[in-house]
């Protein structure tokens, strides 16, 4: 009798066990994490609901912040004490998708998940969705919108060794049932370790350029969003060239290029011949998370310059470059905004902190009519 019972209670302690390895959504005890083995399947990535383990780390706030002119209305809308970062921001079906990155830090030492929050009104947000892989550090979440359906885009890489093998995952909104769906992995053919940063959708192709340390930038497009093949190679640019952004304007596809220890670069092309660019340079030295929208003539502009994230504006018929203002709240961990623009609002999510101190998702809208956009 009692080694049936011993047999039940471990048989029952086996199910356990089990069920906690698989709920990938709780926060990880901090310890080493254990070594990849890549002969081992890639393990899924999960997407559920956030549970209580998670919620308990991130709050959700609306509170009002000022930038260093007053031009800029800003707030603030999430917060925890775990690493926020690697925002991007749309507007779909009337509500509003901010989609950042929860982890133990700027490089995961044990987990990296990807957030997704939602508002009806830009002043409640909710968390909507949670996406996790067991042992890897999922990084820059993209939202996109492709053949009229919201899409999200994130990187995965290893934990430990960090970045040994990299993948890339795309997933869908349900919105006829008002879920995500699963995430799917992205062929990238030969080009395993190339970093996709940013997919970019126009006239029903998709678009991102690719990064590795040590090789040229690689353009890779897609009929489908999950098959990608590489076109072209940037074999003259100088400098550690990484996260790019491309946007598309008729026949005209510009590129901003991140250089690192240099300065950013402003790459243009024809959509009908994507191997010939031109560049001019920007004065931005290791500009973090580079990101632009087009507006009427010119090219509004983001990224952390100088340790603060930053708003410009690029003159297409006159090279000007303007300075609009400052977001709050510059750190040097901060910037990669997320851009939306409607009509002559321009709506702007970020992320700033400080190690041991805490990180937050801010939310800042700012009116073009009257700023110095020249």
């Amino acid at each position: 009798m009692n080694r049936k019972k011993s047999r039940i209670i471990l048989t029952l302690f086996a199910l356990c066990a089990l069920l906690f390895e698989s709920c990938l959504v709780d926060i990880p005890t901090p310890a080493n994490s254990p070594v990849n083995n890549q002969k081992i399947i890639i393990p899924p990535v999960f997407n559920s609901a956030l549970n209580d383990s998670i919620n308990s780390f991130i709050s959700y706030s609306n509170t009002i912040l000022k930038s260093a002119d007053n031009s800029i209305e800003t707030r603030e809308i999430i917060n925890s004490k775990h690493h926020l970062a690697f925002t991007d921001l749309i507007k779909y079906n009337g509500a509003w998708y901010v989609a950042f990155r929860f982890s133990d830090g700027h490089v995961a030492t044990n987990f990296g998940h990807i957030i997704i929050a939602k508002s009806e009104n830009l002043e409640r947000w909710e968390s909507e969705q949670i996406y996790t892989q067991n042992n890897y550090d999922l990084r820059d979440p993209k939202l996109f919108i492709k053949d009229s359906v919201l899409c999200i885009h994130f990187h995965s890489a290893t934990i430990n060794p960090y970045a040994e093998s990299r993948n890339d995952y795309i997933a869908k909104y349900d919105i006829e049932n008002n879920r995500w769906g699963k995430a799917i992995k992205i062929n990238k053919n030969t080009n395993e370790k190339s970093w996709f940063w940013r997919l970019t959708e126009h006239n029903n192709k998709v678009y991102t350029i690719a990064y590795r340390g040590g090789e040229p930038l690689k353009l890779f497009i897609s009929n489908n969003g999950t098959d990608f093949n590489e076109q072209f190679r940037f074999e003259n640019i100088q400098g550690r060239a990484s996260e790019t952004t491309l946007r598309f304007d008729k026949d005209t596809v510009y590129a901003l290029i991140r250089r690192e220890g240099e300065g950013a670069l402003l790459g243009k092309s024809s959509v009908s011949d994507m191997t010939q660019w031109t560049f001019i340079d920007f004065p931005w030295v290791s500009m973090g998370g580079p990101n632009f929208l087009i507006y009427k003539d010119k090219l509004l502009i983001t990224g952390r310059i100088n340790g603060q994230p930053k708003l410009y504006s690029y003159s297409l018929n006159s090279n000007t470059l303007t300075q609009i203002g400052s977001l709050p709240g510059g750190f040097n961990e901060t910037g990669y905004c997320g851009m939306f623009l409607e009509e002559d609002i321009l709506y702007l999510a970020y992320y700033t902190g400080i190690k041991d101190r805490g990180f937050s998702i801010k939310f800042s809208r700012v009116n073009l009519k009257g700023l110095p956009v020249k």
